[in-house]
């Protein structure tokens, strides 16, 4: 045990001093600390990992188990995502020159708008990077508790802020790929451990039994998994800040729109 747990620090700390060494390579000034321009596979994997984070990761497994294939009916609703946000709002960021998801509002209303809209971002942010960075803290507090919750959530904080202070946003791409390729490594073999465990004690599971009632106002239904996650994907693909950068370092608009299919295709299938 005292040997796994060595060789997760020694991995642990690699792919944190990769971070930084990507920020410190990609420093940009403050004029293009906002602007990177990237490939398609790049951009990508930055969407997907940037919206798979820790609550995801553990919520929606368990999730499924509990709830079965109705989780899924949310994932019906990328497909009219998508299209919504190619045809109506990467045209308005990619095409008229904003540099945010604010400043649009800047220009259709005022500045008091779009501060009040900054204000509510920077709060929900807060919230969900807190929650976020809690589950990996407390894995790393696992190995080392010694070091101490709040410790490791400073640190993991202080890495993030330097690198993307540093680096802006080709640092934040480049991480995000990265991570990709960790995440694609890591899931791929607890779904192979998961698989070889299943078929060794032959688990069962059955799926769990639902009335698609469109009256009943039951948990993962058409109205809530349906309606309101379309609008929910609407909001993160559609105007969230974190999603409008990566559109606008796409070379075009046709590009950013590939971007969006390809990714939601992804997430659909």
């Amino acid at each position: 045990m005292a040997e796994l747990a060595a060789v997760e620090i020694v991995i642990i700390c690699i792919i944190l001093a990769i971070t930084l060494v990507i920020g410190f390579v990609n420093r940009a000034n403050g004029e293009n600390a906002g602007r990177a321009k990237a490939s398609l596979l790049t951009i990508t994997v930055s969407i997907v990992v940037t919206f798979s984070s820790s609550i995801a990761m553990m919520g929606v497994p368990s999730e499924y188990w509990k709830y079965g294939p109705r989780y899924c009916i949310i994932g019906l609703t990328y497909i009219p995502v998508a299209i919504v946000v190619c045809k109506y709002f990467i045209p308005r960021f990619c095409g008229h020159g904003f540099e945010s998801s604010f400043e649009i509002l800047t220009r259709r209303f005022d500045k008091n708008t779009s501060k009040l809209a900054i204000s509510i971002y920077l709060f929900q942010c807060s919230i969900y990077l807190g929650v976020t960075l809690y589950a990996p803290a407390q894995a790393l507090v696992a190995i080392l508790p010694s070091a101490g919750l709040i410790t490791i959530l400073s640190i993991l904080f202080l890495i993030c802020i330097i690198t993307t202070a540093l680096g802006g946003m080709k640092a934040v791409l480049i991480s995000d790929l990265f991570y990709g390729c960790v995440m694609i490594f890591g899931q791929s073999w607890i779904l192979i451990s998961g698989f070889r465990e299943a078929f060794t004690n032959l688990t069962k599971y059955e799926f769990p039994e639902y009335n698609y009632d469109v009256q009943k106002f039951s948990l993962y239904s058409i109205w809530d998994s349906g309606i309101g996650g379309f609008f929910m994907c609407l909001y993160l693909y559609g105007v969230n800040q974190a999603s409008i950068q990566r559109y606008l370092s796409a070379s075009s608009v046709s590009d950013a729109k590939q971007r969006v299919y390809f990714y939601h295709r992804r997430r659909f299938s």
